[in-house]
């Protein structure tokens, strides 16, 4: 009974932002808010909500960083979409504050930077190039702040500053993330809740634009504990405010506490259809990002991801791989170390 009642709690609490999101696909700036940054969370296809316990909870979940022991440090690289020359660099960093041996709180700094190559200033008259160069950069700090409410349930929030800027054009702005983790002490199942980059509009260059709201919710448990073998499970659900919902599956398989395997999946419809078909049926929807099934009825491999991790004392590297089928696939290295 007292599982059920803190759960409606949790689910009353976060239910007002859903009814803020709405399908608006491609309307959204800061759109690189949205973009993954842990080669471990990308091997598990980013079904993290509910598991993050290490500094990368920072982006995923901030009420999961009661779950750390120790100061711990990161960094990530991300190489996007192979050929188009857009990369991603990520740091953070996250100190547990203790009372009588136990975790009450935490607090946490991180940094996103997004980053094109240098590209030519072309004007009608001077096709081939005017001589002057530019690229495209966005940036978000942020500042983190974890309290453990109970012995199981905590919330966490992080407010970004955020700047987006290219050939002398810029846009201020900021977000807040709010996050809630709850361990049921049942079969090791956790549930976790979030809302993410609720701020004001940014407006660039004039035009006023809205940031990339995102309600969350995940459940995650740990069926396999031993000495030897570990294995995490999670389910994620998405509700964006510029597309379609999403559910995500992701698996974790840690061995000897030294060699982690990971897998995910994406799943925003079941099948993707062919142009021709949706001309004589709107209801086939050909545009479905991640389906289970392609228009010939195959398995479809859009928003599949594995990873691998390694180990050593305090220290991690992790590797994660994502696909999707028109934008080429996303590579993530991970470094991780525990003072």
């Amino acid at each position: 009974m007292k599982l059920l009642r803190s759960t409606l709690v949790m689910i009353l609490l976060m239910l007002p932002v859903t009814l803020l999101a709405q399908v608006k696909t491609g309307t959204m700036g800061a759109s690189f808010l949205k973009v993954g940054i842990s080669a471990r969370a990308a091997g598990m296809g980013d079904a993290f909500l509910p598991l993050a316990d290490d500094v990368s909870a920072l982006y995923y979940n901030p009420a999961g960083l009661i779950q750390l022991e120790k100061p711990q440090t990161a960094f990530t690289h991300l190489m996007m979409f192979d050929g188009v020359g857009l990369s991603l660099d990520w740091f953070g960093y996250a100190k547990p504050f203790l009372r009588r041996g136990n975790v009450i709180s935490v607090l946490g700094i991180s940094g996103t930077f997004m980053y094109t190559d240098m590209m030519d200033v072309t004007t009608p008259i001077r096709s081939s190039g005017t001589g002057e160069r530019f690229n495209y950069t966005d940036l978000a700090i942020g500042v983190t702040w974890t309290q453990r409410l109970t012995n199981k349930f905590a919330v966490g929030t992080t407010i970004k500053l955020i700047n987006e800027s290219t050939y002398g054009e810029n846009a201020v702005g900021w977000a807040a993330d709010v996050g809630t983790y709850y361990d049921t002490n049942w079969r090791t199942v956790r549930l976790a809740m979030m809302i993410s980059n609720f701020g004001p509009d940014l407006t660039f260059v004039e035009t006023p634009y809205p940031l990339p709201i995102e309600f969350r919710f995940g459940i995650g448990a740990t069926p396999i504990h031993t000495d030897i073998h570990n294995l995490e499970v999670s389910f994620q659900f998405g509700h964006p405010s510029d597309n379609l919902e999403l559910a995500i599956i992701g698996l974790e398989y840690e061995w000897n506490k030294f060699l982690a395997l990971r897998y995910g999946k994406k799943i925003n419809g079941f099948r993707r259809y062919k142009w021709e078909d949706y001309q004589n049926n709107l209801d086939k929807d050909p545009y479905v990002e991640y389906p289970i099934l392609e228009e010939d009825g195959t398995l479809s491999f859009d928003g599949m991801s594995w990873g691998v991790g390694i180990s050593w004392n305090a220290f991690n590297a992790d590797f994660g791989y994502t696909l999707n089928k028109y934008m080429g696939a996303h590579k993530f290295v991970t470094l991780h170390y525990q003072f």
